[in-house]
């Protein structure tokens, strides 16, 4: 059964949007900027004849700054001569069959489409290449190994580690020259290089033949492994190693602190340097975040980071002024010499300075208790002192009390104090016992409750004993108040004075109950 016509739409329909959606993402996808030396060209010079004249045909455009290296293998062992302006790498000859010699320049820009002699002390055919490459190192010439010979079917480049180079995208060439070259056959190039070219002078038994091939690597050594040749013949095989070009970082910075680390200009590195960054904050400003070409730093947000110059860039340390912190009244809080049940006022000491004016209240409640009693809020302005009356407060009980001023909504808490209330000098039959309060921390204790009933039953029935309460509760607030600030104390007096003295009326209470 055949599908329906507008299925084969749909599904038309779904692979066209498909193939637009990824077009959109690929064209909007960022170009990487290409850090390595890049081959632009290779032209290829044969001399099938017996020469010593070599007339090599440069690039067809040449630019001032480029970087030429000349392949240049005969057949033979006839030395070459170096042409004026061109500098030798290697020339290295396999007995009496082949020789294979690298050259390079640095480009004038005016080579473009001509040919430079290169010439041989004898007649011998000869086979060519030359490499046009940019975005090299510049000033650093590219490096060469030592010269690998042998007499087999796999011409096998030396490994190379250019001294001083950093880890970075190199440009490695693997290639080789060979006797004969005329045999049919595939030829082979090492493994993961990549464009490779094989120029024969002719075919012919006095022939040579010159191999090349390449790849981009961030490696600080390399070995490209061998050729592959269709026959065992006579070979002479090198590596080289091209840097790649330097790069620039400049770095600046906004106001309030400058780049420390490594300054503030502009700075040159070898490609693939990781240069450390330190950006300093000037007083009363901070760090914020480095802007610009941002993509190879390791933390945009840290003062102290690393760059990676994978390419040139332009960098900016941001800072920004820190906000003053706010500043606010003062207030401290200090009782008067007397709490009473009757009338207690609490002194607040604040200074206002260029606050003024604020507001000002006092709180209060028992130590036992969660809830605070505020009174109301009273404008204030200077410096001064503001008594706030409390009344209402039960006798023998501890309180804790705390000042606050306001300005623009913020509330400003004095010193919280704790404090007793005193006592009349005939206590009423529901007072307490100040010692034993501060001793067991709350006068709802069960131990009080014994000690207020032996006071009541016992003590105020005789003069005596009244005469000692009397005294008592003149002179316990101040031992009270000694001891409610140290739990030390609290204990002590807890577990060696009072406890003792519970235990024996109620060990006596049959006694002085009946």
């Amino acid at each position: 059964m055949s599908k329906p016509k507008w299925h084969s739409k749909v599904i038309h329909l779904v692979v066209a949007l498909l193939v637009v959606a990824l077009a959109l993402v690929l064209s909007s996808s960022p170009v990487p900027m290409l850090a390595a030396p890049v081959v632009t060209s290779v032209t290829e010079t044969a001399f099938g004849t017996d020469t010593t004249d070599h007339y090599v045909n440069m690039p067809a455009t040449v630019n001032a700054g480029d970087l030429l290296i000349v392949l240049f293998t005969n057949d033979g062992n006839a030395a070459v001569t170096t042409p004026a302006g061109w500098n030798p790498l290697a020339s290295t000859n396999n007995g009496n069959a082949v020789t294979f010699s690298v050259y390079y320049k640095i480009a004038a820009g005016t080579e473009g489409g001509t040919t430079v002699n290169f010439i041989t002390s004898a007649t011998e055919q000869a086979a060519a290449q030359v490499y046009r490459i940019t975005n090299w190192h510049g000033t650093t010439p590219p490096e060469i190994s030592t010269a690998a010979t042998g007499a087999d079917a796999a011409p096998d480049p030396a490994s190379l580690d250019p001294a001083g180079w950093d880890v970075a995208d190199t440009l490695w060439l693997a290639v080789a020259g060979q006797d004969r070259g005329d045999q049919s056959g595939t030829t082979a190039y090492p493994a993961s290089y990549t464009d490779g070219i094989s120029t024969l002078s002719s075919n012919g038994t006095g022939s040579c033949r010159t191999h090349s091939a390449r790849r981009v690597l961030a490696a600080a050594s390399e070995d490209p492994g061998a050729f592959t040749i269709p026959v065992s013949e006579q070979w002479v095989a090198f590596t080289i190693a091209v840097r790649p070009a330097p790069r620039d970082l400049t770095t600046n910075s906004t106001g309030g602190g400058s780049v420390t680390e490594p300054g503030e200009d502009t700075f040159t590195y070898d490609e693939g340097t990781v240069v450390d960054l330190v950006a300093e904050a000037e007083e009363g400003y901070r760090f914020v975040e480095w802007t610009g070409d941002v993509e190879d730093i390791a933390d945009v947000y840290d003062a102290t980071t690393t760059i990676t110059m994978n390419g040139d860039y332009s960098i900016t340390a941001n800072f920004e002024e820190i906000p003053p912190s706010p500043v606010y009244p003062t207030v401290t809080t200090q009782a008067a010499t007397n709490i009473t049940t009757n009338s207690t006022t609490l002194n607040m000491n604040y200074t206002v300075g260029d606050f003024s004016p604020v507001q000002v209240r006092f709180a209060y409640k028992e130590s036992t208790d969660l809830a605070w009693s505020y009174t109301d809020w009273v404008p204030k302005s200077g410096s001064g002192t503001y008594a706030a009356p409390l009344t209402g407060l039960d006798s023998d009980t501890t309180y804790d009390f705390k000042a606050q001023l306001k300005y623009d909504d913020t509330v400003i808490e004095g010193t919280t104090l704790q404090f007793t209330t005193d006592t009349p000098s005939t206590p009423p039959p529901s007072g307490g016992c100040f010692i034993a309060t501060a001793a067991y921390g709350t006068p709802t204790a069960e131990q009080i409750d014994v000690l207020r009933e032996f006071r009541d039953v016992v003590l105020l029935e005789s003069t005596a004993g009244s005469q000692f309460v009397a005294l008592y509760y003149q002179l316990s607030p101040t031992v009270a108040d000694f001891i409610s600030g140290s739990s030390f104390l609290r204990t002590l007096v807890r577990e060696l004075l009072v406890g003792p003295i519970v235990w024996v009326i109620e060990a006596t209470g049959d006694i002085w109950q009946n």
